[in-house]
């Protein structure tokens, strides 16, 4: 049985290149998966010791590889494996980022070795072998070191969503340029025609790559862009509550002697129904005027009063608790996106339910930097079923069902979690969030 290590490091069957270029593939990997940021020597020594592991795991790859099928194909198989573990054992994006990941970086070792082999190949032919080789290995790291970098500054893993055609075109560059390399390693094919096919494929990873990351970013982009709209539009209408109420605050203070003197009078007078009909609506007003929420969180606050709005328009209350600081550590735009889509999504139910008890229970709560927000709302028996599934009872459904995909997306960015109950006859819909602040503040993210 071929041993590996002697082979290729004692004996350097395969020159430097067998040395280096496997040991470059598996040190690429941690740093196109991992995340650069890094909070203290601790952190940077965590990553370091994952390099590591990367090389003693590909170089123990290698070594089974070799001992079945020699050195053909090595590098490709092995990295191959190697990155699809690493994903799956390390990675915390998406499972969609993780595939387009995956299959970028393996056809990007499939379409690099063979543009660099091919090259090698050209100059042997023109006779320039030794002046050759080494210029060939530089420019086999410098590609892949050129690949990864591409990647990360365009990945995919700091987008909110990659979309499954995404997926799709980069599993179909990847299993094209695989074919192209099975091919190759198969068949003779002549250098040039080789070189020529394969910095094709290149140019159509790279292009497929870049539009998967730009679509996606341009969707997120829309999206936070309406986000940051709503938001402003609540911030707006935060304000106009706030100076309708102080004009009524200064109206009732002028007139308070005087609703002080009326009642007086109604009371020395024993019209103790007239008295108890104007203090109800005496009564009534001041619970308007003191509806208003001011949480001391400027989002929530935003977005609690606009929605307050909105349901008393509909004749629905909200039953509220709010319980969190002035700062949190989570993005204006995530906090904005989830509590209108959990309100709506109560409120609109109930707008269409005209019948059912018109009271929802809002619950958010920060307790030692995780979040809470719970809301419930009467659902009818025929709804429960559906409200389970999360299936959208809207007459244009194909319109909506987006509320419950922007919830669990935004979970997910936290590590948290989303969980829905629901009960009918006479029962309620309850809508449950968890999330965990980030280590780092994300609000300017």
């Amino acid at each position: 049985m071929r041993n590996y290590f002697i082979d290729m490091y004692l004996n350097r069957l395969y020159g430097v290149s067998g040395m280096i270029i496997n040991n470059v593939i598996a040190l690429l990997i941690p740093i196109l998966v991992e995340e650069l940021k890094f909070r203290g020597v601790k952190s940077f020594a965590v990553f370091l010791s994952k390099l590591i592991c990367a090389v003693i795991v590909m170089n123990l790859l290698c070594a089974a590889s070799y001992a079945l099928i020699g050195h053909v194909a090595m590098s490709q198989i092995c990295g191959g494996i190697l990155v699809t573990l690493w994903l799956a054992l390390f990675s915390r994006s998406k499972i969609f980022t993780r595939l387009i990941c995956g299959f970028s970086f393996v056809a990007t070792l499939e379409i690099v070795l063979v543009d660099c082999f091919s090259v090698f190949d050209i100059m042997l032919e023109l006779g320039s072998m030794n002046a050759s080789r080494g210029g060939v290995e530089l420019l086999m790291i410098i590609m892949l070191v050129g690949f990864v970098c591409f990647f990360k500054v365009f990945s995919t893993g700091r987008l909110d969503e990659v979309y499954l055609i995404s997926v799709g075109l980069s599993g179909g560059v990847f299993g094209i340029c695989t074919v192209f390399w099975v091919i190759t390693n198969v068949i003779y094919v002549d250098p040039v025609s080789r070189l020529t096919v394969g910095l094709m494929l290149t140019t159509l990873l790279l292009g497929v790559y870049y539009s998967a990351y730009a679509v996606s970013k341009t969707i997120a982009t829309n999206n936070r862009m309406r986000m940051d709209k709503l938001l402003r539009d609540a911030d707006a209408n935060m304000l106009g509550v706030v100076e309708r109420n102080m004009e009524e605050l200064r109206q009732l203070r002028h007139e308070i002697d005087n609703q002080y003197t009326y009642m007086k009078v109604l009371l020395d007078g024993g019209e103790y129904e007239k008295l108890g009909a104007y203090f109800s609506e005496y009564t009534e007003r001041f619970n308007t005027l003191l509806s208003f929420v001011d949480c001391g969180n400027r989002v929530v606050s935003a977005v609690m009063n606009l929605e307050l709005q909105k349901a008393a328009g509909e004749g629905i209350t909200i039953d509220h608790t709010v319980s969190v600081p002035k700062e949190m550590s989570f993005s204006d735009s995530d906090i904005c996106s989830l509590l209108f889509n959990i309100l709506n999504n109560a409120i609109e139910y109930l707008c269409r339910r005209r019948d059912t008890d018109r009271r929802v229970q809002l619950s958010v709560k920060l307790v030692n930097k995780t979040l809470f927000v719970s809301c419930a709302n009467a659902i009818e028996k025929q709804d429960a079923e559906n409200a389970r599934r999360l299936v959208t009872s809207k007459p244009d459904a194909a319109m909506h069902g987006y509320g419950s995909k922007v919830i669990g997306a935004i979970a997910e960015r936290y590590n948290g979690s989303v969980k829905y109950d629901a009960e009918g006859e006479g029962g309620r819909f309850c809508v449950s969030v968890m999330l965990f602040e980030p280590s780092e503040n994300r609000k300017k993210a």
